[in-house]
């Protein structure tokens, strides 16, 4: 399952899993929150980017 928009992961899809926790998303999930992230942030992707689910 996505930890982001919690929909199944399918073997054919490209999948990203976090080294520090393990969960897994979809690439295009990811992409986009590190994007929003970036753009929120007043320091862009220098102050990081945790794990939707668990924070990490």
């Amino acid at each position: 399952t996505c930890a982001i928009c919690l929909e199944n992961l399918d073997a054919t899809e490209a999948v990203s899993r976090s080294k520090k926790c393990g969960h897994c998303y979809h690439q295009g999930c990811i992409e986009d929150l590190i994007q929003y992230s970036a753009r929120k942030s007043p320091y862009g992707l220098l102050h990081g980017t945790t794990c939707p689910l668990c924070r990490r």
